[in-house]
């Protein structure tokens, strides 16, 4: 299971949009151990703009 992230940096602290396994979280944001434990990937794409952060969206 690898994790990464897009525009990670100190500046860039708000988490725009997160991916498992190439798809969108669900609609509670959440994901499954089951889907950690079968291997894959978590890719995060970070912003600096809390306007774009996953929580302002909801």
């Amino acid at each position: 299971f690898t994790i990464t992230a897009d525009n990670n940096s100190a500046e860039n602290k708000y988490v725009k949009s997160v991916l498992i396994n190439g798809q969108p979280l669900n609609k509670f944001n959440t994901f499954e151990h089951s889907e950690i434990k079968a291997g894959g990937s978590l890719h995060f794409v970070m912003t600096a703009d809390k306007s774009q952060a996953m929580s302002a969206n909801m």
